[in-house]
């Protein structure tokens, strides 16, 4: 449940910089006939919910295995994206890397965000992070002259209705709307307990299990990358992990 205090606690965060098998064929080919060529798998539409509760696109034998702990109101995490997803993707896609995103939450706009990220399922996900990157400034930068006052009359509204008011407020069910998703399905997106739940068991999870406190955080095959927060730092991490 989404108290006061909570409110409050997020809202003073927002500021926060740490931010298929073939079937049998009755004809024999040729000896000296290459094989049919089956369609190359483009692993970059291959989004799954993973059991951790983040979304991964990519070969899940990859050798390259990068999870990202980001928060979508966290300037670096915009920068990393609008510079890393095409060539990220591009490794993706080859197979040679696989790339889990997990939301990691520095206040309560994060977690609109990420509910309207995950909205649409897994296929999608990706594609409304990039949308969210894309327009950050937009949404991002009039929240952060909120205070604890322009706050507190959605405190007190029924805790299934405090994240929905909070997506208005920052302008998200516009967005969202501009983009072709209905306010009914926004609405129910926003007021969706099973998933607020389970992102905040991915936030314990995360902080428990990496001492991760700030975003954005990369794990590679397992391994917390210290200090690393840009592609030009990460990518050749990735290309060694991958050989």
């Amino acid at each position: 449940m989404l108290t006061r205090p909570f409110l409050s606690a997020l809202a003073a965060a927002l500021l926060l910089a740490a931010c298929g098998e073939r079937q049998p064929s009755t004809a024999q080919p040729k000896r000296d006939a290459p094989a049919a060529a089956r369609p190359a798998v483009d692993w970059a539409r291959t989004a799954v919910l993973t059991p951790d509760g983040g979304v991964r696109i990519g070969n899940p034998e990859a050798r390259a295995r990068l999870v990202e702990f980001a928060s979508f109101t966290c300037s670096h995490c915009g920068s990393f994206h609008r510079e890393a997803a095409g060539p990220l993707k591009a490794r993706v896609r080859d197979g040679s890397a696989s790339w889990e995103f997990r939301p990691f939450l520095l206040n309560i706009f994060d977690l609109a965000a990420a509910l309207l990220a995950r909205c649409d399922g897994p296929e999608n996900f990706f594609r409304w992070t990039e949308q969210l990157y894309a327009d950050q400034d937009k949404w991002v930068e009039p929240l952060a002259r909120l205070s604890e006052k322009d706050l507190a009359p959605i405190a007190r509204l029924p805790a299934d209705r405090q994240v929905l008011e909070v997506a208005r407020l920052a302008g998200l069910e516009e967005f969202a709307r501009r983009r072709g998703m209905p306010a009914a399905r926004f609405a129910a997106c926003m007021s969706n307990q099973a998933e607020i739940d389970r992102l905040t068991r991915m936030q314990q999870a995360a902080a428990e299990r990496f001492q991760i406190s700030g975003t954005p955080t990369f794990v590679l095959n397992g391994r917390k990358l210290e200090g690393i927060t840009t592609w030009p730092a990460l990518a050749p991490r990735l290309a060694e992990a991958a050989r």
